[in-house]
C-alpha cells in the first residue's frame, strides 16, 4: 500500500471508527493525533480536505480530494506522517497490540511498586495489631493518628500510604506523557516564528501535556485498583494455611479500603489545569485588540482620500486577515472542544463515587467482622485449653486420709492396719 492510500485509509477507518459509542479511546486519540499533524505539516487546502472528510468520511469524492492534496503536498515523503499513520492502523486492527512496549513495563512496575508497598503496609498493620490493644479501624491510614499509643514514627508510616501510592502513579503517567511529547516539545523549539511565539506555544504545549498528565494519572488509579484486587483474590484462592488465610484475608480487606479510599479521594480531588483557560483568553484578547485595530484601519481607508488602487489593496487585505481571525477562532473553540471532551470524562469518573463508597464500606464492616472472627477464635482455643485442663484434673486422685495415716501424721503410733 504506498503511503497516501495509507494515510487516508486509516484516516477513514479512525473517523469512522470514532462515530461508534463503543469506540475505543485509544482509536479516538490516534485519529485525532493524525488530523492534527495533517494540519499543522501542511495546513491551507490540505487542512480544508481533512476537515470536509471528517463531516463526510463515507463520501469517495472527499477521501480523493483528500489523497490528491497530500500528494500534492509531498506527504507521501513525510515518514512522521505515515509512521502516526502506520500507529493508527494497528490502533484500529489490533488494539492489544498497538500498546507502547515502553509504556507497559512503566506500568507494570507501576503496579509491581504498588502491590510491594501495600504488602508491607499490611505487614506493619499485623505487626502493630499484634503489639497494641487498638480497634481494627484504628489501623486505617485515615484513623491511626488519632492514636497516641502506637508509636510516631509508626503512625506516620501507615497513615502515609496514600502520598506514596500517588507519588508512583503521578511518577508514571509524568514519564508516560513526556515521551508522547517529545516530538511536539522539539518542533515548537524549532518553530520558525520570534523568540514571544515560541515562548507562547511552548506555555501551551506544557499546559497540554500537563492536562494528559492529571488524566493519565486518573486513569492509572482506576486501572490499578482493579488489577490489584483481582491479584489479592487470587492469592488468596490458593492459601491453604488457615492462619496465613486468616491473616490474608484481614490484609485483603485493609487493602480493598485503602485503594478505594485512596480512589475516592483522588476522584474528588481531581481537576484538570485551568492554564489553559488563561491562554485562550490571551489568545481571544490580542485577535480582539487586532480586530479593533483593523476596524479604525477599514474607517480610515474608506474615510480618506487615498488612491483607489491603495485602498482597494488594503480592503483586500483586511478581508484576508478577517478570515484568518474566524479560522483562528475556528480552530481555538474545535480545540477547547476536545479539551472539554476530556474533562467531561474525568468528570464521568464521579459517577462511580457513590459505588466506590459502599465498596469502600463494606470492607471497613468485613475488617470488623474479620475481627470479631479472630475474637471468638481466640475465644474457642481458650474454651479447648480449659477443658483439656479440666479433663487432666479428673484423672487426679488425692491420697486418702486413712485412720492409719491420721495417726501416723500425729506422731501417735498404731495398730491399726
Amino acid at each position: 500500500m504506498d503511503p497516501i492510500s495509507l494515510i487516508v485509509g486509516v484516516l477513514v477507518q479512525g473517523l469512522l471508527e470514532g462515530v461508534k459509542d463503543s469506540a475505543r479511546e485509544a482509536v479516538t486519540d490516534g485519529c485525532r493525533a493524525l488530523r492534527e499533524s495533517i494540519a499543522r505539516r501542511y495546513g491551507g487546502q490540505v487542512a480544508r480536505s481533512v476537515e470536509l472528510l471528517e463531516r463526510h468520511p463515507e463520501s469517495a469524492q472527499c477521501r480523493e480530494a483528500v489523497a490528491r492534496e497530500l500528494r500534492n503536498a509531498g506527504a507521501d515523503r513525510d515518514p512522521q506522517l505515515v509512521a502516526l499513520a502506520e500507529q493508527l492502523r494497528v490502533l484500529v486492527e489490533d488494539p492489544r497490540g498497538a500498546e507502547d512496549p515502553v509504556e507497559k513495563v512503566q506500568r507494570s512496575s507501576a503496579l509491581g511498586t504498588i502491590r510491594q508497598l501495600l504488602d508491607g503496609h499490611i505487614a506493619q498493620v499485623l505487626a502493630v495489631r499484634s503489639r497494641h490493644s487498638v480497634e481494627v479501624t484504628d489501623l486505617l491510614s485515615a484513623n491511626i493518628g488519632r492514636v497516641p499509643s502506637i508509636d510516631q514514627q509508626v503512625r506516620a508510616g501507615v497513615a502515609g500510604l496514600h502520598g506514596r501510592i500517588r507519588a508512583v502513579i503521578e511518577q508514571v503517567a509524568a514519564h508516560i506523557e513526556n515521551q508522547r511529547y517529545q516530538d511536539v516539545e522539539t518542533a515548537v523549539r524549532e518553530l520558525p516564528a520570534g523568540f514571544a511565539e515560541r515562548e507562547w506555544a511552548y506555555r501551551l504545549v506544557q499546559t497540554e501535556k500537563r492536562m494528559h498528565v492529571s488524566y493519565e494519572s486518573l486513569r492509572l488509579t482506576v486501572e490499578f485498583l482493579s488489577a490489584l484486587n483481582q491479584s489479592i483474590l487470587g492469592r488468596i484462592e490458593r492459601e491453604s494455611s488457615a492462619q496465613r488465610l486468616s491473616d490474608m484475608m484481614f490484609g485483603n480487606a485493609i487493602v480493598i479500603y485503602e485503594l478505594t479510599d485512596f480512589v475516592i479521594g483522588y476522584i474528588r480531588g481531581f481537576a484538570i489545569s485551568g492554564d489553559l483557560d488563561q491562554l485562550h483568553r490571551e489568545a481571544k484578547d490580542r485577535v480582539d485588540q487586532t480586530r479593533e485595530e483593523q476596524r479604525a484601519l477599514e474607517e480610515r481607508v474608506r474615510g480618506e482620500s487615498v488612491p483607489a488602487a491603495m485602498r482597494d489593496q488594503v480592503l483586500e487585505d483586511i478581508r484576508a486577515r478577517e478570515s484568518a481571525f474566524r479560522e483562528i477562532d475556528r480552530e481555538w473553540e474545535k480545540y477547547l472542544g476536545e479539551v472539554r471532551e476530556m474533562r467531561e470524562k474525568a468528570e464521568g469518573t464521579r459517577a462511580i463515587l457513590p459505588a466506590l463508597e459502599i465498596f469502600r464500606d463494606n470492607a471497613r464492616i468485613q475488617i470488623m467482622t474479620l475481627q470479631l472472627v479472630a475474637m471468638l477464635r481466640v475465644l474457642k482455643q481458650n474454651s479447648a485449653s480449659i477443658r483439656s485442663t479440666v479433663d487432666t484434673l479428673q484423672g487426679f486422685r488425692l491420697a486418702p486420709l486413712s485412720p492409719t495415716r491420721v495417726h501416723r501424721l500425729l506422731g501417735m503410733e498404731t495398730d491399726l492396719p
